[in-house]
């Protein structure tokens, strides 16, 4: 299948997962879950669904509360990275759709190098996702250089995210995973980042034409990067 043929299903899923109700299903079982299990509503509770998709597609949805959101009330205050995962050549692979549509690829090797860096020791690729996703399912992106080729350099709650982008900017290649215990360039970088998305909010918030939407996306990333 090429990159185009991919996108084309991912979105046919997700389209179908809205129309058919599997979304609100989703929602209204996690909130029954917090319920039943009496979750304080201050905390994210994440909790994993796997869902086969009927174009026999098998994704992965990591329900929480969203970062921003300082209680949680109603499945309004739900985020979930959308996730679909197969097997490849090269193992496990991990597609994400990200909030401005376009899709981020995660390998079997990249897991490895978060599995070593955070000392988890986990054996099963797709439960070493589960774990990424659900520390870091949010990430601030910039750029940086190493020799005289450019990277993607994303910063997330427990570290950073350095990929390999697409001509057409619509595909990232995530390649490894760096702790938060790295040195001071990347922290420096990382520190810019946040400042960055800082300011961006404080731009939106002023904005004549206000945009809701991506202010509670960036809002969702800055509160997950900081809670690290």
């Amino acid at each position: 299948m090429t990159d185009q043929d991919i996108s084309n299903e991912i979105f046919a899923d997700l389209n179908a997962f809205r129309s058919n109700g599997k979304m609100r299903k989703l929602l209204n079982d996690y909130h029954t879950m917090r319920k039943r299990n009496k979750i304080s509503k201050n905390l994210p509770y994440a909790r994993c669904f796997d869902v086969v998709s009927e174009s026999k597609n098998n994704w992965l949805f990591i329900l929480s509360k969203a970062p921003s959101s300082k209680k949680y009330r109603t499945t309004d205050d739900v985020n979930t990275p959308l996730l679909l995962h197969y097997e490849s050549t090269e193992g496990v692979m991990v597609i994400k759709v990200t909030t401005s549509g376009g899709l981020d690829f995660y390998n079997s090797n990249f897991f490895d190098t978060y599995n070593e860096a955070m000392n988890l020791n986990l054996q099963k690729t797709i439960e070493i996702a589960k774990h990424f996703f659900i520390n870091n399912g949010y990430y601030s992106a910039g750029s940086m250089y190493i020799g005289d080729e450019e990277y993607v350099l994303c910063k997330c709650k427990e570290g950073f995210l350095l990929g390999d982008i697409s001509e057409d900017k619509k595909r990232i290649i995530m390649l490894s995973f760096i702790s938060n215990n790295s040195s001071g360039d990347l922290l420096r970088i990382g520190n810019d980042l946040i400042d960055s998305l800082q300011k961006t909010i404080e731009e939106q918030l002023n904005e004549s034409d206000f945009n809701r939407e991506k202010y509670f996306v960036n809002a969702d990333v800055l509160s997950n990067i900081r809670a690290a």
